[in-house]
């Protein structure tokens, strides 16, 4: 048996024009949304690069000199000067040990300029029982770039050895 369509009973879809609008507007907003999202973002990173590359730029400018160092029991006293007019925002001190232990610690403390400061860092700040007899200290600066970023100046580090 065949089956018979009447053309009252043929459901019509949209019209190719119709559906060819809807594409094309469909299309065209998701381009705008797309356009509109990554040029935030570009500049943004471009003035995150740029905070970075003026950050390594001071690096150059970083000039600074251990005094004194020295243990004493389980703590670990510094003198650091900077002597030029930039300012040291933070260290990484990599702390060596006499049988070859290394202990890192981030020192969040500035130097201003042409400043002066005695550094006391004890069990608080490094892990005496890694480290219990320190030989030499390895002083990395670090220059702020933005909130909560730091650019280490590996070019200006300091190794000093302990004078007691």
């Amino acid at each position: 048996m065949k089956k018979r369509f009447r053309k009252n009973n043929v459901k019509r879809g949209v019209s190719p024009l119709i559906a060819t609008i809807l594409l094309v507007g469909f299309t065209v907003s998701i381009v705008t949304l797309t356009i509109l999202w990554s040029s935030g973002y570009v500049q943004e990173r471009a003035q995150k690069e740029d905070k970075l590359a003026e950050a390594r730029l001071n690096c150059e400018n970083i000039k600074f000199t251990v005094i004194e160092a020295y243990q004493s029991g389980s703590e670990l006293f510094m003198t650091l000067e900077n002597q030029a007019i930039t300012k040291i925002d933070a260290f990484i001190l990599r702390i060596y040990g006499d049988t070859g232990e290394v202990e890192a610690v981030d020192l969040r403390q500035n130097l201003k300029e042409l400043e002066t400061k005695k550094v006391n860092l004890g069990t608080a700040d490094f892990d005496v029982g890694v480290v219990q007899t320190i030989t030499t200290v390895d002083i990395i600066p670090q220059i702020k770039a933005g909130k909560a970023t730091y650019v280490p100046c590996s070019g200006k580090h300091i190794e000093t050895r302990m004078t007691r």
